[in-house]
């Protein structure tokens, strides 16, 4: 006997509410799903949940599929989308945790979050360029003020910034102009 093809079950389905239909249609089809699923994951337990949706997405609009419609291309594009949809869900979910773990983190006390940090810190920082990690090194782990110069070994003033400004005044801008004054004719 030959079995029936897909419009027939379908139909069955649909105004019998056959179980066995069903079955039939997912005996027939379970693979095409699985695979088109597993190629958009890339992971075998996520394809196995989309494959089990796109059943119950099939199952709630079996009555309003055409009959003329070819049911894997059907089959095929639903699991596209609902891959789709799976994984920009896991990314929202994804996201939500990473934000209540940022959260739980701030609302802690510093005694309770810098063992939860301290391992990240020195990572974090060697993923930094060489400038940016030793300013960082500059600042914050030998506690230097950056921009300004350390004092003189014999604290002469002659050597500080504000001397070696003024020192230098005239020659860095000649015939009495200051750079934030518009030249007079």
């Amino acid at each position: 006997m030959q079995s029936p093809d897909d419009s027939a079950l379908l139909r069955q389905f649909v105004e019998d509410q056959s179980d066995e239909a069903f079955a039939g249609l997912v005996a027939r089809h379970v693979n095409l799903v699985y695979s088109v699923a597993l190629r958009q994951l890339g992971n075998a337990h996520d394809a196995e949940e989309v494959t089990q949706a796109v059943f119950i997405i099939l199952a709630k609009k079996a009555a309003g599929l055409r009959r003329a419609q070819a049911l894997s291309s059907w089959l095929f594009q639903t699991t596209r989308l609902t891959s789709n949809n799976f994984v920009r869900a896991e990314m929202r979910r994804r996201k939500r945790e990473e934000e209540a773990h940022m959260q739980s983190l701030l609302s802690a006390t510093r005694a309770e979050a810098w063992p939860k940090i301290a391992p990240l810190l020195d990572s974090a920082v060697a993923a930094l360029c060489e400038k940016d990690r030793r300013a960082v090194l500059a600042r914050f782990y030998e506690v230097r003020e950056l921009g300004r110069r350390p004092p003189p070994p014999d604290g002469n003033p002659r050597y500080s910034a504000s001397a070696t400004s003024a020192a230098t005044w005239p020659k860095r801008f000649p015939r009495g102009r200051r750079p934030w004054t518009s030249p007079t004719n």
